[in-house]
């Protein structure tokens, strides 16, 4: 950034910022997309009753309000499933 800055003064500076940061960005954008379009087609596939979904928002519910591991959601989802089925 310093060198467009010496170069071209803040636009130099601004530009030189924007061209190491903007693939970083761009590659992280792609990546939360190809999650988030994961998590629709699994969701859709596999979400198809009451008890499911009742599983799935009180497991998002968990998340959200406290960051409980994933092996511990994991297993009470489990029992939850059994315990339903």
């Amino acid at each position: 950034m310093w060198a467009g800055f010496l170069r071209k003064g803040w636009a130099g500076a601004l530009a030189t910022a924007a061209a190491f940061i903007a693939p970083s960005f761009l590659l992280v954008l792609a990546v939360a997309g190809a999650i988030a379009g994961a998590v629709v087609v699994l969701s859709r596939q596999t979400i198809t009753d009451i008890p499911t979904a009742a599983i799935a928002a009180v497991s998002l519910g968990l998340l959200l309000w406290r960051k409980i591991p994933e092996p511990v959601l994991v297993a009470l989802g489990a029992i939850a499933g059994i315990l339903l089925h």
